[in-house]
């Protein structure tokens, strides 16, 4: 090797040595000044029954004209995005779908609020739900009433309950958790069953004189059998018409008849565990809303799917 070709290979080691010292420097300076920018930040999410997360960013910032800052989640364009100062002043502001994030007009304000609902961060497997995101700040996660995780990463920092309602704070990074929720089944009220004591008597006629004998009255244990005798047989008569109803009733009925959305719509709900809110159907199916409604009405009045409200939303099941 010439010596040119040692002082020009020399030479390119040093300019790459430059040039990866340049991007490290660039990028601790531009966290130093984003933290400059943030004085004091904290993300709540609030996890809905029906799989709709509401977040809130409270952010205390220093004196700046434009402030960036990554989304948790897409926000729903069907609800509002509210992005206001610390007067309630709403600010101007762009989302950048292509990076999800938000880009705001502070106008020097001191605290910005930024709050918009998602229903990308949650996903359902059964009866299983899955909440997985990136949080950029100290995050604070509250589950829906009832929810029992059965999966957390990492662990959290700080663990709390409001009610019946868990609470986790996490530090930033990636977070994970799985949790089903638990509804409370009514009480069922049984009326205690009473024994009657029932006596017999007989008369008997002699020829010589009228005598009248009365029977032995039954013992607690044998009116005790006679009366469970009666129940069992009316338990049996009863399953038995309820049979035959159900049979008459599914008479005729074929899954086949129906159309491809209607046949869709029901092995969606199967999918969900044969019970679902009617936003996690519309997930799978892909259907408009009204067109999903017009279409779950049907099915119930065919008798295939049965209709409750459950927390004021739409809980379908299957018949």
């Amino acid at each position: 090797m010439s010596r040119g070709d040692f002082d020009m290979k020399k030479t390119g080691y040093i300019l790459g040595l430059i040039f990866l010292i340049a991007i490290l420097v660039s990028f601790t300076f531009v966290n130093i000044l984003f933290a400059q920018q943030i004085e004091d930040s904290q993300i709540e999410l609030t996890v809905l029954d029906d799989g709709f997360v509401h977040v809130e960013y409270k952010l205390t910032i220093n004196n700046i004209t434009t402030l960036d800052i990554p989304l948790i989640g897409t926000p729903d364009e069907n609800l509002i995005i509210l992005v206001i100062d610390e007067s309630g002043t709403p600010l101007a502001y762009e989302i950048n779908k292509t990076d999800n994030t938000i880009s705001i007009i502070t106008l020097e304000s001191k605290e910005v609020t930024i709050s918009y609902y998602t229903q990308t961060i949650t996903f359902k497997e059964g009866e299983t739900w899955t909440l997985n995101l990136t949080a950029p700040f100290d995050t604070k996660i509250t589950l829906p009433p009832n929810s029992l995780v059965t999966k957390i990463s990492p662990l959290p920092v700080l663990v709390d309950a409001k009610g019946d309602q868990p609470i986790f704070t996490f530090n930033p990074g990636n977070i994970e958790i799985k949790y089903m929720i638990l509804y409370p089944q009514p009480e069922k009220l049984t009326k205690p069953a009473t024994n009657q004591t029932q006596s017999q008597t007989s008369k008997e006629t002699t020829t010589t004189q009228p005598s009248q004998t009365t029977e032995p009255t039954k013992t607690p244990q044998e009116n005790n059998k006679f009366n469970m005798t009666y129940v069992v047989v009316i338990i049996i008569a009863i399953g038995a018409i309820v049979t035959i109803l159900v049979a008459l009733k599914m008479k005729g009925k074929s899954f086949e008849d129906l159309s491809e959305e209607d046949q869709e719509i029901i092995k969606a709900i199967e999918q969900l565990g044969g019970e679902a809110f009617q936003s996690d159907i519309q997930k799978l199916v892909n259907l408009p809303t009204t067109t999903l409604w017009r279409r779950i009405k049907k099915l119930e009045k065919l008798g295939y799917l049965r209709v409750e409200k459950r927390y004021g939303r739409n809980y379908i099941i299957i018949q």
